[in-house]
């Protein structure tokens, strides 16, 4: 048996095909999938060329795989476009078993290994999600940037980061270790170039945007106390995710994992987001699987008698 497993984020897109005993035979990674974001025509190519050419690295045919499980980035937000979506999808390899459905359903899967509990995306953009032991699911957060959504995200830090140079640079905050930074590492000689880079060189892509969370980070670990507290800020907004799914679902003693380039801040907010959930006794632990090994195990449900969790630890 074979087995595709595509976890489509705001940041990337990956691919990768196992057999039934969660063995890697190909795999691949590609532009970003969120429709409401790249459009449904990405979302399309990708998948297409995407599926064409693990297909062609592993030598076998579209119809060999058993099933597909393929995530997009802001699938079900808007519930009037879940078929429209779906059908796209579907019609395009229309011998293939495809599930589809959001990024959080395989970053859950992924970070439990299938089991219950609340997982929290926190990459571009935050959501979560949760499941209780009878199967019921709530997702919480993951409404778009525009208007101040996605809080606690790689853009929502990046936003912060910047707003705090403008004020730096404006005299109404006291200059601190990241306005220098950001000026040397872009070779900022007016402070209006920030403007320049941001909305005419990056046309104000948002995952562009998002990139600047690791500066945050790195100013963090230079002792910028601004750096520090937005840091902090974001941890506090992921926990009231979290919350927000542990009283919809009634959920307690459950665990609580995450996925997302935000959390390579480490310290800065695992350390947080664990105290603050700790006051509402959900215990934070590490993701035991990828969400790309979550999409392999949506993909085997219901078609393998035990999911290969240790070889499963192998995909990043």
């Amino acid at each position: 048996m074979y087995f595709l497993g595509i976890d489509g984020g705001g940041t990337k897109t990956s691919f990768q095909l196992t057999n039934e005993a969660g063995v890697v035979l190909a795999s691949l990674e590609k532009m970003p999938t969120n429709y409401l974001v790249d459009g449904l025509e990405q979302v399309k190519n990708v998948f297409k060329q995407g599926v064409i050419e693990i297909c062609k690295e592993a030598n076998i045919q579209v119809s060999d795989i058993t099933r597909c499980f393929t995530s997009v980035a802001g699938f079900g937000d808007i519930k009037s476009d879940e078929p429209i979506v779906i059908n796209e999808l579907q019609t395009i390899f229309p011998e293939l078993d495809l599930l589809v459905g959001n990024d959080t359903e395989n970053a859950l899967a992924g970070s439990l290994a299938g089991k219950p509990g609340i997982n929290i995306i926190a990459g571009t953009g935050s959501i979560g999600l949760g499941r209780d032991t009878e199967g019921n699911t709530l997702r919480c957060g993951g409404w778009h940037h525009l208007f101040g959504g996605d809080e606690g995200s790689g853009y929502w830090i990046a936003s912060k980061l910047l707003l705090a140079f403008t004020r730096q640079s404006d005299g109404r905050d006291k200059k601190t270790y990241l306005y220098q930074y950001l000026k040397d590492k872009f070779s900022w000689t007016d402070d209006s170039q920030m403007l320049t880079m941001i909305i005419e060189q990056w046309q104000e892509k948002r995952s562009k945007i998002a990139s600047l969370a690791v500066e945050v980070t790195h100013c963090a670990n230079q002792g910028d106390e601004v750096c520090i507290s937005i840091l902090k800020q974001a941890a506090k907004e992921l926990s009231e995710i979290v919350l927000g799914i542990a009283r919809g679902l009634n959920l307690r003693d459950l665990d609580v994992s995450y996925s997302g380039g935000v959390f390579k801040a480490q310290s800065f907010v695992l350390g947080p987001l664990a105290a603050y959930l700790n006051d509402y006794h959900l215990k934070l632990v590490e993701p035991i699987l990828s969400p790309a090994a979550g999409a392999i195990i949506l993909a085997m449900e219901g078609k393998v008698s035990k999911f290969p969790i240790e070889q499963l630890k192998q995909i990043e």
